[in-house]
């Protein structure tokens, strides 16, 4: 399959030129009313698609399949309206457009899960370990900025899909220089990782290792934690 973007940007040249080239009498203007919407529909298919890439959707076959479903059903659709002289093809052209949204919308319905799946993954780490260091008076101001965007994540866990690819974007890059300071905070990768187990609350002993030790020592923060059995 060819990069979906690519395919979209001629889609988006097709819909609303064939849409707004649709000439009939007075009588066709009910159904047409049904093509009003192409440039929304347009946007939602370009937030889908992009909002997939972002988040890996590459990589889900059922996601990829569904994304030249819409595609194809939206091409059909520009050539259905493009096709348009008389009562009949009007018809048509309608009825492959209606195909074209519900296509558009089980693409929505297949993509929000990544985002679901991101936020579970990625932003609630994210936000126990940042709540774990608002406890550590040097690092207590990245723990409430990693809160702070997680919550952010969070707040937006049912916006529409047509909006959420401007606002993944930014908490992804947010995210990730968020995850670099926290590990040149930490400064060793066995600190990270006995903070993520710490904040996950499966710390162990074995994770106490001598950079550790040195690494609370240094935070004052070895009279802040106690041991207890599992």
């Amino acid at each position: 399959m060819s990069d979906p973007l690519e395919e979209l940007e001629k889609t988006a040249e097709l819909l609303p030129a064939a849409a707004a080239g649709v000439k009939l009498g007075d009588q066709a203007k009910q159904k047409l009313e049904r093509f009003t919407e192409v440039a929304r529909h347009e946007s939602r298919l370009k937030a889908a698609i992009e909002l997939a890439a972002m988040l890996g959707g590459q990589a889900d076959t059922q996601i990829m399949s569904q994304i030249k479903r819409v595609l194809d059903t939206a091409y059909e659709a520009a050539d259905a309206m493009k096709d348009v002289d008389d009562e009949p093809s009007l018809g048509d052209a309608v009825s492959t457009f209606q195909t074209f949204v519900q296509s558009l919308g089980t693409l929505e319905v297949a993509v929000r899960p990544l985002w679901t799946r991101v936020i579970e993954q990625q932003y609630a780490p994210l936000q126990s370990v940042g709540a774990l260091l608002m406890a550590f008076p040097n690092a207590s101001d990245l723990g409430r900025r990693m809160v702070h965007a997680a919550q952010a994540a969070q707040k937006h866990a049912q916006t529409s899909v047509i909006d959420l690819p401007t606002i993944v974007q930014p908490l992804a890059k947010l995210r990730s220089e968020l995850i670099k300071e926290q590990q040149e905070v930490a400064g060793d990768p066995k600190v990270s990782a006995f903070l993520q187990a710490l904040a996950d609350d499966r710390a162990t002993l074995d994770l106490m290792h001598e950079e550790v030790l040195k690494w609370l020592d240094d935070q004052g923060a070895l009279n802040k934690l106690k041991v207890s059995p599992a």
